[in-house]
């Protein structure tokens, strides 16, 4: 259960840092072209809370078949 619990973390963290990496060195400079910075945090923030969600699902899906 806590190994489970601990690649679960492991994998969000990993893949929001890609993410964090790729928005930031892939579209900082689009952000600055069309100046609308105001729109950043949520370009940047939409892709780690949607994957944290599918993580968390998924999770819950792998936890609910070990307690069946």
């Amino acid at each position: 259960m806590l190994v489970n619990q601990f690649f679960f973390l492991s994998k969000v963290i990993l893949l929001s840092t890609f993410i964090s990496f790729i928005i930031k060195y892939g579209l900082d400079n689009w952000i600055l072209e069309i100046n609308e910075t105001f729109l950043a945090i949520f370009i940047i923030s939409f892709p780690v809370i949607t994957l944290v969600i599918i993580l968390l699902v998924k999770h819950q899906r792998e936890l609910s078949k070990w307690e069946s």
